[in-house]
């Protein structure tokens, strides 16, 4: 995905890019004002599960999530690679970054 404009849209999960088992290249894109009911307002900006996306030259701001991830949510399993973007003022975060602890 190259030069993209993506904005005002909602969704439960990942209301602009919803990534899940792929992992495609987003490039030279604006990802902004975007809102998520549970997590991943930009991508969930940007909801990644058992993905490894290749994030470069975007701008993903002002999105916005009810619990986590209002910038990018990286799922389980996720390995995305984030380089020359900015992320800012997304909400309730920029990144959450799933984690499973085992006891």
């Amino acid at each position: 995905m190259r030069h993209c404009i993506i904005t005002n849209n909602s969704a439960r999960y990942g209301a602009s890019i919803y990534i899940r088992y792929s992992s495609p290249e987003i490039t030279d894109s604006t990802i902004a004002e975007n809102s998520d009911s549970v997590c991943g307002g930009g991508i969930c900006g940007i909801y990644r599960y058992r993905s490894s996306p290749i994030i470069s030259n975007n701008t993903i701001a002002h999105n916005s999530a009810s619990r986590r991830g209002g910038g990018m949510y990286c799922g389980y399993g996720s390995s995305p690679t984030v380089f020359d973007s900015i992320l800012w003022g997304d909400l309730p975060q920029d990144v959450y970054l799933y984690r499973v602890t085992r006891e």
